[in-house]
Parts: structure tokens; sequence; C-alpha cells
């Protein structure tokens, strides 16, 4: 026996690898892969997912993921983890895409960074990524508290000037 089952155990063609095996994975307008079908043929082969950060490595991830566990068991992109310094990285690139979209003054990047971390961004690198649907959704949170706040404000004006 070469691993925990062997091929007559699970009742395996001969020279078929045990258990479940992914042969092929596509992901469309999912995470940071959108506007065209990526296609990972794995022929039910193992493998090994490496790339740069920001490569997608995680969102690959997530996506088997979801196809595998309940909606609440869910914990996306945890090889990164919330607060390690690859992803402030990710986020500080992010915002810095987001801020050259929308013409942020110099240094905006970095406040909205210390907004979601409570720090600056220092010894971070200065290149844009563009953002993924968590930071998307933050700044849609953002604006979303900004503008409450702007016509509560206003709100509030208006009735001290009557």
């Amino acid at each position: 026996m070469d691993g925990l089952f062997s091929a007559v155990e699970v009742d395996a063609p001969a020279g078929a690898k045990p258990g479940w095996r992914l042969e092929r994975l596509e992901v469309y307008n999912w995470g940071t892969f959108d506007a065209a079908v990526y296609t990972l043929d794995l022929g039910g082969d193992d493998a090994l997912l490496t790339g740069d950060i920001g490569s997608g490595k995680s969102t690959l991830v997530d996506a088997v993921t979801t196809l595998l566990l309940r909606s609440d068991r869910i914990n996306y992109n945890k090889a990164a983890g919330a607060d390690s310094r690859e992803r402030r990285q990710e986020w500080y690139s992010m915002l810095l895409a987001i801020g050259n979209q929308r013409g942020w003054k110099t240094g905006a990047a970095a406040h909205r960074y210390r907004e979601r971390f409570g720090v600056w961004p220092r010894d971070l690198i200065e290149v844009a990524k563009a953002p993924d649907l968590e930071v998307r959704n933050w700044m849609k949170a953002r604006q979303i508290a900004f503008l409450k706040g702007k016509a509560k404000s206003e709100a509030g004006a208006g009735a001290h000037a009557a």
C-alpha cells in the first residue's frame, strides 16, 4: 500500500490515483480573473501553485474552496492572512490603483490605508494593482458612510438656518 488508500480499496482502475482529482478549473469574473475565461488544466495530477505577490494564487484556492465547502464554512484568502505584510502590500497597491483611476492627490492612498489598518504604509512598494472585490467593497462602504455623514451634517445645518 503506497498511501492512506490503495487503488483497490477505493475501487479505482489500475494505475489510477485514488480519491477525488481536479481535472480542470475555469474561472471567469472571479477576483482578479476577469474579462476572460482562465483555465488551469491539471488532468487529475498533483500541482504546486506558485507566483508573485498578487498573482492570484489565493484567488484560485478561494475558487476551489467555494466549490467544496458550505458558504458558512469558508474563510476566503486564509493563506494570505488578513494582517500579513503580503496582504497589506496588496491593499496598498490596490488603493494606489483606485487613486490613479479617480485622480486622488498624492498621499490619499496612504491616508485610506491608515484608515483601514491604523498605521501608515511604511516600507511598502508604490506599485498599483487592480483592486479585488474586498477592497472595492470596503471603498464603497467608506463612500456610503461619508455621504450619510455629509447628508446628516447638511440636514443639521439646514435646520439651524431656518
